[in-house]
């Protein structure tokens, strides 16, 4: 197939690569060939046609290309990318004949493109949604002093763009239920797709100096509102006298970094330590040495999620401990799999006793190693890049198979 993706980010060097890059990686992998249209607002690029940096792949930047030097250049980067992106990207986008367009969340960012690539035929429209705005935003604390008063515009703004979409990809069974209730689905087809990722182990000699290492587990990613920070170093500070033998390593950076490290100094919590961000290469390796893993989410929230750092966690053969909101699933799917511990959102004493049980079933080594090979099967069978890639196209097939069956 020749499919077209619209991304938020695509690290062109493939040095960072994102969700959506491991996708295009592994529809590449199985045969395909993927044009890329990103408009990306963090990391600066020329415009326009991008050198070539990966066999079957071409990137079309209408993203900045400097970093913002203003508050007026903050506020207009997204909306003058999101106009870049609806002329000039889809004028390079219509030269080509696509079996398929895939984006994700959010939404009304991309509206009317999916749409307006259309050369001849009708391309399959795959929307992968994973933030369900603008509830989620606005419960996590994103939304600052934005108005509440507008939230029902923003709401259907965005339901209109969602209903463009031919197949809408959603995490769990839960996510599917919200979705149906939160936008409706007039003629859509709801597929499964958890968040996915590449491997953590590729290249690497698993477990190497975990033997030995002080039991760690890992928190990673970005170190915003709504990641459940504040009830990490509420559970840190418990561990701190009882269990002194466990350490958290904390990788990524955000607005929040500041505010953790405060908190680290304020309460002397020598067990929780900020490792910041890292490249790749350097957080696969923490992770082939660490114990466990920790997603949380926060307390209060209504919309299901899925971290995506649990397939990272998946992928390096680790525990996941994950505190997660008790409106969601994930906690009842890391658990359905034995590859963990789920305890609820906003429980820090909860969280402390997980990781607790984590270094009780590593003493016994059994146990624990157990756990962990369940938890790298989740990644073999239904979070890797190769099994994403792969429903993708088995959802496009089906849609269009039905839409020739209706007509004939």
């Amino acid at each position: 197939m020749h499919l077209l993706v619209l991304a938020d980010t695509y690290s062109t060097d493939g040095t960072s690569p994102w969700l959506v890059e491991d996708l295009v990686h592994a529809l590449v992998r199985q045969g395909h060939t993927v044009d890329v249209l990103v408009k990306d607002m963090a990391v600066p690029r020329p415009r326009g046609l991008a050198p070539r940096n990966h066999p079957g792949v071409s990137i079309y930047s209408v993203g900045v290309t400097s970093e913002p030097s203003s508050r007026l250049a903050r506020r207009t980067r997204l909306p003058l990318a999101m106009a870049r992106l609806r002329t000039s990207g889809v004028r390079w986008a219509r030269g080509r004949r696509y079996d398929a367009v895939v984006y994700t969340s959010i939404a009304w960012t991309k509206a009317r493109v999916p749409k307006a690539v259309r050369r001849s035929g009708e391309p399959v429209r795959v929307l992968v949604y994973w933030d369900f705005f603008p509830v989620h935003q606005r419960e996590i604390g994103h939304f600052g002093r934005l108005p509440r008063a507008l939230d029902p515009v923003l709401h259907r703004i965005e339901r209109a763009a969602v209903r463009d979409a031919d197949v809408v990809a959603l995490m769990t069974p839960k996510n599917i239920d919200y979705f149906t209730s939160y936008f409706g689905a007039e003629g859509q087809s709801l597929v499964l797709l958890p968040p996915w990722g590449s491997d953590q182990a590729i290249g690497l000699e698993r477990g190497v100096g975990r033997e030995a290492a002080t039991f760690t587990a890992v928190f990673g990613g970005q170190l915003t509102k709504g990641r459940g920070l504040e009830e990490l170093a509420a559970a840190a500070k418990l561990l701190l006298t009882s269990d002194p033998e466990i350490t958290i390593d904390v990788y990524g950076d955000g607005p929040m970094a500041a505010h953790l490290a405060s908190r680290i100094a304020g309460d002397g919590l020598h067990n929780l330590v900020l490792r910041g961000r890292v490249a790749r290469g350097e957080y696969a390796a923490a992770l082939q040495n660490a114990h466990c893993g920790i997603a949380a989410t926060v307390d209060g929230v209504t919309v299901p999620t899925f971290p995506s750092k649990i397939v990272d966690y998946a992928s390096a053969g680790i525990p996941v401990v994950v505190a997660s909101e008790c409106s969601g699933d994930v906690g009842d799917w890391v658990e359905s799999h034995g590859a963990g511990i789920a305890v609820p959102a906003g429980d820090p004493a909860a969280l402390a006793d997980a990781l607790r049980s984590v270094h009780a079933l590593w003493q016994e080594r059994a146990r624990w190693h157990e756990m962990a090979a369940r938890s790298r099967a989740c990644y073999d069978s239904e979070l890797s890049a190769d099994v994403a890639a792969r429903r993708v196209i088995e959802a496009v097939n089906e849609r269009r198979a039905a839409a020739g069956a209706l007509r004939g």
